[in-house]
């Protein structure tokens, strides 16, 4: 979710500290009969639904607030393909955030 506050661009990029150099984290779309359940929902609490253009190195790209006075949110899912200790990189025009977590090697939690 984006503070209403910011209105610019934001790219937004996944990285693994210490991996062997592929990007094991994959940004994805949540699937469009979702999206639309999603949408109506967020509109009540004036979050305002944008779609992310994927990049061909798996980033997002999203677009810049074309002058709704509403937060923005992007909804997908974030997965890995292993254990590790992964970065969701977020970069505006003025701003860098860097989210820093970690997934456990096991079966998935229930849920």
């Amino acid at each position: 979710m984006v503070d209403s506050t910011y209105t610019g661009p934001l790219l937004v990029r996944g990285s693994q500290f210490g991996g062997d150099g592929l990007l094991r984290v994959e940004l994805t779309d949540v699937p469009p009969t979702e999206l639309a359940n999603i949408a109506a929902k967020e509109s009540q609490h004036s979050v305002a639904v944008v779609s992310a253009v994927h990049t061909p190195e798996g980033a997002l790209k999203l677009p810049a607030d074309l002058g709704a006075p509403y937060s923005r949110a992007w909804f997908g899912r974030l997965s890995t393909n292993g254990p590790g200790c992964f970065a969701i990189h977020v970069d505006g025009t003025a701003l860098t955030e860097v989210i820093v977590f970690a997934v456990q090697a096991g079966p998935p939690p229930p849920g």
